[in-house]
């Protein structure tokens, strides 16, 4: 038996020792995750699982279609509830109709009146997003003060 060998012999010596010196220790290890089950069993049978209808939440943007559809996403949809029903067919008809059309066709002739309203919007939604952080931040510095200071 090789060095290996003798040093596992050793080390499960110590730990029967350690197990025969320390027997409440050595049943409190062994009946601790028994109890950790009972009390889990015992609320699983006391709060009987219940039927919940299916929840839907409402998709977001992901980083590829750009930055400030995807940051908003994460700002605006925080408290997003669920529906019974899919959002899938409102999403078909939002990638079907891209957000900027003089984008989706480049070789087209860009309508100015149209690209600029266009812009406007964004500048508006932007806006809308700023003051809506700018109110988050406000909230943040009230509720981080310590009632102390």
């Amino acid at each position: 038996m090789g060095r290996a060998g003798r040093q596992f012999r050793a080390l499960v010596w110590k730990n029967w020792l350690c197990r025969v010196r320390h027997r409440v220790l050595s049943l409190a290890e062994f009946f601790w995750p028994c109890i950790l089950f009972m009390i889990l069993t015992v609320l699983r049978f006391q709060e009987p699982p219940r039927h919940r209808d299916n929840c839907y939440l409402q998709p977001r943007d992901l980083p590829s279609r750009g930055v400030f559809p995807f940051v908003q996403g994460l700002l605006c949809n925080t408290g997003s509830r669920c529906r019974n029903t899919s959002y899938e067919g409102a999403m078909e008809q939002r990638f079907r109709s891209p957000r900027f059309p003089a984008a989706a066709a480049p070789h087209q002739k860009v309508d100015n009146l149209a690209f600029l309203k266009e812009i406007q919007d964004l500048a508006q939604e932007v806006y809308e997003v700023m003051d809506k952080a700018r109110n988050l931040q406000k909230l943040w510095a009230e509720r981080s003060k310590t009632p102390g200071k």
